[in-house]
């Protein structure tokens, strides 16, 4: 990455209003501070030559790839046919389901390593189709970070899409509740996992499918349901889905909270590690999340934009940051640097992966 001077021209500003960026001569000398007042002098000076703003340039080869969002939409949509017609669940619909999973798949494996923007995929619908395309991709993520390969992988990708299908018979005023569950409406949203068990062997579907959407509700400990099992007891297909399942749950906003950081949750995550997760699942998503690889350029969120230049390696969410523009846009000449580890005020709030090196 590197920063360039770009031109722009003298109608960007006017006598009498603020500057709306620094403005620099050719030669990079700062003439005008961003937030400064245009005097009719200043603005004179200005016309009388070439203005330029400051901005940052990819210079390396991204290796990091977003998912790409047309493949998104179309599984979104075949998704969605399934969430809106439980009859579709039928063997001629596995098998369709399984054809969709070849294109998570072949996508996945084009490159090194796939960025999966959540968020940004969530604003077309927030429904549980979504959450459920979203929890194949991630578990599928950390499926290839454990090695799994051809039909256990795609066992992984789709017991991600069917995870929640039971909750096709959860009424949707209390899936979307706003308060607190009341412990009656809490066990049958609890019933959702031995629904789509029942939905699964409607359509003959393969036995670890099975056992994934039984068991996705279990914890490392026991302290889950609807069986209580305990670490290695539980199909290993499923606490990979428990993992994925947590991680964008607790990223997505809710009727009843907003979305956390996703550096946040990862965070609470590996503190669950071995309490309410397999250790092995954690470490694979953490090594398989890209949250702030280096050189990505990152704002904060108190407006600051800077570029990563270290990762902490046993806190990749608290990486270390030169800054390059300060909270009012102004570019930061001196040697600035924030340690997010030290720094607990401060937190990435996005970032800009075209600059990956």
């Amino acid at each position: 990455m590197k920063l360039i001077l770009k031109p722009i021209p003298a109608g960007s500003f006017r006598i009498g209003d603020p500057a709306p960026l620094d403005l620099f001569d050719a030669q990079g000398k700062l003439l005008l501070a961003r937030g400064q007042i245009v005097k009719a002098s200043t603005f004179e000076l200005l016309c009388a030559r070439q203005i330029y703003v400051l901005e940052y340039e990819c210079t390396t080869a991204t290796k990091v790839q977003r998912f790409p969002t047309e493949i998104y939409r179309n599984i979104l949509g075949f998704m969605q046919r399934i969430f809106y017609d439980a009859s579709l669940v039928s063997p001629e619909r596995l098998e369709q389901t399984m054809l969709t999973v070849e294109n998570i798949l072949r996508e996945l494996g084009r490159q090194e390593r796939t960025y999966i923007s959540f968020n940004e995929f969530r604003t077309y619908d927030n429904n549980t189709y979504v959450h459920s395309v979203n929890v194949s991709l991630l578990a599928t993520l950390i499926g290839q970070e454990m090695n799994f390969r051809g039909h256990e992988l795609k066992l992984i990708a789709c017991s991600g899409l069917l995870h929640d299908l039971g909750k096709l018979s959860v009424p949707l005023e209390i899936l979307n509740k706003p308060s607190e569950l009341t412990s009656t409406e809490f066990a049958l949203v609890r019933e959702h996992t031995l629904k789509g068990v029942d939905l699964l062997r409607q359509a003959n579907a393969p036995l670890e499918l099975v056992g994934a959407i039984r068991s996705h509700h279990e914890r490392w400990e026991g302290h889950g349901y609807p069986q209580g099992l305990r670490q290695r007891a539980i199909p290993e297909i499923a606490r990979i889905i428990a993992v994925a399942d947590v991680f964008d749950a607790l990223t997505a906003d809710r009727p009843y909270r907003a979305g956390l950081p996703p550096y946040h949750v990862l965070e609470m995550i590996m503190a669950g590690a071995g309490v309410d997760f397999d250790p092995e699942v954690v470490m694979a998503l953490w090594r398989c999340l890209i949250l702030y690889p280096e050189n990505s350029v990152v704002k904060l969120n108190t407006g600051e934009i800077g570029m990563v230049i270290a990762i902490p390696k046993n806190f990749p969410t608290r990486p270390l940051i030169r800054i390059l523009f300060d909270r009012y846009g102004n570019y930061v000449s001196r040697e600035e640097t924030v340690d997010l580890l030290k720094d607990l005020t401060r937190f990435v709030i996005s970032v800009d992966f075209q600059c990956v090196s």
